[in-house]
């Protein structure tokens, strides 16, 4: 994903947002994961997240293929359990190919 956001300088940042969005929390926006993330330094935390998002210079459709890569070998060719073949279809929603 680091590759498709292009600059390398945007790497953590777009680390840090999509940690951010996995954390528990209610409000996925950027102070309130800064504040998870960087307890300690919420502001420079939050104006590197705001960054990231307000200067996305990277191609939507794009990321969305850099992030859709990740549960394929899970659901590639080969995908034989009953059990697999369900996680596929509910959590990353496709059916495994056969």
């Amino acid at each position: 994903m680091a590759q498709t956001a292009g600059q390398a300088d945007r790497a953590t940042p777009l680390k840090s947002y999509c940690t951010g969005l996995l954390l528990p929390g209610e409000r996925k926006n950027a102070e309130p994961m800064a504040a998870r993330l960087y307890p300690n330094n919420v502001r420079q935390a939050h104006q590197s997240l705001h960054h990231i998002l307000a200067e996305a210079a990277w191609s939507d459709d794009d990321m969305l293929e850099a992030v859709r890569v990740y549960p394929l070998p899970k659901c590639g060719p080969g995908t034989r359990s009953e059990g697999r073949k369900q996680e596929c279809r509910t959590k990353y929603g496709f059916k495994p190919s056969r």
